[in-house]
């Protein structure tokens, strides 16, 4: 995916969200299918992920460089990445620590709660600017559960980790 492409996914996948988030019923804001993560939950589980993203993009370069090295591949393309992500979530140890916790809050903070993804959002794409195709390519910080993944391949997973906790929204709630 180049740049362009990746930015026009972010930004209509942390829409689609947000409008349907505002659209969605109140009361459910902080209510859920039993045993799984509640809508608020879902949200702040997603905000979270792409906070981090962020903060990590946003060290100099020099930095990054020296602490995680340089892509030492190119950049998987959608399909695979997706299929990594995917192949990864199937195949987690009982034990995996979610390393972004959701935390659940009140139907009260449901509009700033969103409008904090959808700024955080904004943030990201903003990022996505910043850096040119040759650096996406090259920089490189550690995924939790996928390992090592470049600039460009964060960006397409923010887009399918979106999609991912989306599609459980709209199924589940």
């Amino acid at each position: 995916m180049n740049k362009s492409e990746i930015k026009k996914g972010l930004q209509a996948s942390f829409k689609e969200i947000g409008q349907w988030l505002r659209n969605h019923d109140d009361f459910l804001f902080d209510e859920g299918p039993s045993g799984k993560w509640n809508t608020s939950q879902q949200l702040d589980h997603i905000y979270k992920s792409t906070k981090a993203i962020n903060k990590g993009m946003s060290f100099p370069k020099l930095l990054l460089r020296w602490k995680y090295g340089v892509a030492s591949r190119e950049s998987r393309d959608w399909d695979a990445l997706k299929i990594k992500y995917k192949k990864t979530l199937n195949n987690l140890p009982e034990d995996f620590k979610q390393p972004v916790s959701p935390k659940s809050y009140g139907q009260a903070l449901k509009g700033e709660r969103i409008l904090k993804f959808e700024q955080i959002g904004e943030e990201h794409i903003r990022l996505l600017e910043k850096f040119s195709d040759k650096q996406l390519d090259r920089f490189i910080l550690p995924h939790p559960a996928i390992g090592k993944c470049t600039f460009r391949e964060f960006f397409m997973w923010t887009i399918i980790h979106n999609d991912h906790h989306f599609s459980f929204l709209q199924k589940d709630y």
